[in-house]
């Protein structure tokens, strides 16, 4: 009797061995989840700017485009791809982590010891917020730069306009479809109409600059030449529709940011508590169920909040956090057993609250 006792007093003191291993167990599988987290984010960034090298190697390889505005270009590609990496590394990371748990029978113990898999997955909680707000952050500065594509267009051809004369080359300023030459020790764009296919017309500036909006540009000391017999000048020039093919984006920039920051954040939660209470011993499962959430986002997330602005965020949250909690119930192994104070619970009419020890 004493033996049968003393084990049930541990069991369920909260101040006994079972608490101490709660103590010890929770915070090391915070730990270990930030580092998976933070792995998979860092391969998706990599990843990122991965793609935008290839996409940057035509302007790498070519002599006319001056490298400051191959660097700035870059930067907006990676800082979209980062956004995207961040989206996805968030309940994937949580995802794969879990699923180790499984593996390590760190689960299955903390279950005995009375934390369910709610309680498990709320632990994952200060990992979501974190890198949630960072993902808020990353997002917020892609989104200003989709919309306001002028801003990049006026960096490209600030960059290259300083570099003209130092270099005393001509220097090409891609996406524009102009040239800075150096005239005199002065630089000078030179462009032409139509910005695609065989020009007709064809103009200098000192000076050019495109709205946020790229709907125009505006153009100082012009000269036009349109054919061999026919020069116009003139001080101040507006050009409309200069790049009609480009159109800022629809969404505002903090709609966007927020949008993205808690579809992470409900995905990774959703992600943890779906892989607990239905776990399973297969990575490709626990990839699908994570990714689910973040591929609802992106594929009709931007389409609600275009055409239903801030009253788009609940249908777009029900999108991170049901795609990951359908996906694991629809392909779940069987229920584990209930959990709670004094961990699991028997059958009932099995009133036991420890193990017994015989003899």
């Amino acid at each position: 009797m004493s033996g049968q006792a003393t084990l049930d007093k541990d069991v369920v003191t909260p101040y006994g061995p079972v608490d101490t291993g709660r103590r010890i167990m929770l915070p090391h599988l915070v730990l270990k989840t930030w580092r998976t987290v933070l792995w998979v984010a860092l391969i998706a960034v990599l990843i990122g700017a991965a793609g935008a090298t290839v996409r940057l190697l035509p302007w790498l390889v070519a002599g006319d485009v001056p490298g400051a505005v191959s660097l700035a270009f870059f930067e907006t590609l990676v800082l979209a791809s980062a956004e995207v990496g961040l989206v996805i590394a968030l309940p994937v990371g949580c995802g794969i982590e879990v699923v180790r748990w499984g593996h390590d029978g760190v689960g299955a113990t903390l279950r005995t010891l009375g934390v369910g898999p709610l309680r498990q997955a709320s632990h994952v909680a200060s990992v979501a917020l974190v890198l949630g707000a960072l993902t808020v952050a990353v997002s917020f500065r892609s989104a200003a730069v989709a919309a306001s594509p002028g801003h990049l267009s006026n960096t490209l051809l600030e960059a290259a306009g300083d570099e003209a004369c130092a270099s005393g080359r001509a220097l090409r300023v891609p996406l524009v479809q102009a040239v800075w030459l150096c005239s005199q020790g002065v630089p000078r764009l030179v462009g032409w109409l139509p910005p695609r296919g065989p020009p007709s017309v064809a103009w200098t500036a000192s000076r050019a600059r495109f709205t946020s909006s790229l709907d125009r540009i505006d153009l100082d000391h012009v000269t036009w030449v349109n054919g061999p017999s026919t020069v116009i000048r003139a001080r101040h020039v507006v050009i409309t529709g200069f790049l009609p093919w480009l159109v800022p984006a629809s969404v505002s920039s903090s709609l966007r940011a927020v949008a993205s920051g808690l579809s992470a954040c409900l995905a990774a939660l959703a992600t943890a508590w779906a892989l607990l209470r239905w776990p399973t011993p297969s990575r490709a499962r626990a990839l699908l169920v994570a990714a689910a959430g973040t591929l609802g986002f992106l594929l009709i997330g931007g389409f609600l909040l275009h055409h239903l602005g801030w009253s788009g965020l609940p249908p777009v949250a029900l999108l991170a956090a049901g795609g990951p909690l359908a996906l694991a119930w629809a392909t779940r192994f069987p229920w584990l057993p209930a959990t709670g104070p004094g961990g699991t619970k028997h059958p009932a009419g099995n009133s036991a609250t420890g193990t017994r020890v015989d003899g």
